[in-house]
């Protein structure tokens, strides 16, 4: 997915409670990513990036962060775990929505007369 095309996503998602995720191909543990067009434009729309601890692909040499999990519904509690498989070369992400919170917006009632 190209960047434009994530941002037309990302606009025309934005009444909607989504989880963004997936195999980016861009380090998150690499600052000169964090810094990139990919992050700012999250942060323009308000998404969060959960698996902030959490390798998504090792070797002997390195730790990266190439997959990705990003949310815009932050009323939400998450957990977030990883577990090796043999059958790829990157972790698998484990997310656990743990708790809905529904928000209600008190509604005032005013009483009217006539007299």
């Amino acid at each position: 997915m190209m960047l434009g095309d994530l941002e037309v996503f990302l606009s025309s998602s934005l009444n909607q409670n989504v989880i963004l995720l997936g195999d980016f191909n861009l380090d998150l543990f690499d600052a000169k990513v964090v810094s990139s067009s990919y992050v700012e434009m999250l942060n323009t729309y308000d998404y969060k990036w959960l698996n902030t601890k959490f390798p998504t692909r090792e070797s002997v040499t390195t730790k990266t962060c190439i997959d990705h999990i990003h949310v815009n519904c932050l009323q939400q509690s998450y957990g977030i775990n990883t577990v090796s498989s043999d059958i790829s070369d990157h972790h698998i992400l484990v997310l656990d929505v743990l708790r809905l919170i529904v928000q209600t917006i008190p509604q005032t009632v005013k009483e009217v007369t006539n007299k």
